[in-house]
């Protein structure tokens, strides 16, 4: 199985060793074995000079024997405490990030919403004056309607009057300009 397969939290069996960390545990490891067998070295020369490359070999490894386990545990200790700290320095700044984010979210919707508000004024506006424009034509044309309708059943009347009479009627009929009414037309 490929690394790249291998899920990133999967854990090998000795000492919950995370896989894709594996360097850097092997890597503490070995430099803490060398740093202590150094130290051990230096502190066992005197024996070691007497006893041999054989029995010096031996002394190490009895006394570093008891060191390997806490090694392995510091290593493991290092590693975990170097990746928490990375993630806690690294919380704050994601921490940041989402609120940036959200505070630009909100502003993103604010401005859309003010947009929406904006062009649906200036649509509503445009419609209102072209509803009203027409509203305000159909009433005028009702209106002047009406006053012609008046005027002509006025004249009409007056006519049938004098017919009825005898008497000569030679009133003209009412023309357009005579219906419109200068004075009430911006009312």
């Amino acid at each position: 199985m490929a690394d790249e397969e291998i899920p990133q939290d999967d854990r090998e069996d000795m000492l919950s060793i995370l896989r894709n960390l594996r360097p850097y545990y092997f890597w503490i490891l070995m430099a803490q074995v060398a740093i202590w067998g150094v130290v051990v070295f230096l502190s066992e020369e005197g024996n070691c000079a007497d006893a041999g490359y054989s029995g010096c070999a031996v002394t190490m490894g009895l006394k570093m024997s008891g060191l390997v386990p806490l090694m392995l545990l510091a290593s493991v200790l290092l590693v975990d405490i170097w990746r928490y700290l990375m993630v806690l320095l690294r919380h704050p700044r994601e921490r940041e990030i989402a609120r940036a984010r959200n505070r630009a979210k909100a502003e993103g919707i604010a401005e859309g919403k003010a947009e929406g508000i904006a062009e649906g004024k200036a649509e509503g506006i445009v419609e209102g004056i072209a509803r009203g424009k027409s509203e305000g034509e159909a009433i005028g044309r009702s209106v002047g309607a009406n006053k012609a309708h008046a005027k002509w059943s006025e004249w009409n009347a007056r006519r049938i009057e004098h017919e009825r009479r005898g008497e000569p009627f030679d009133e003209p009929p009412p023309s357009l300009t005579d219906c419109i009414d200068t004075d009430d037309n911006h009312r």
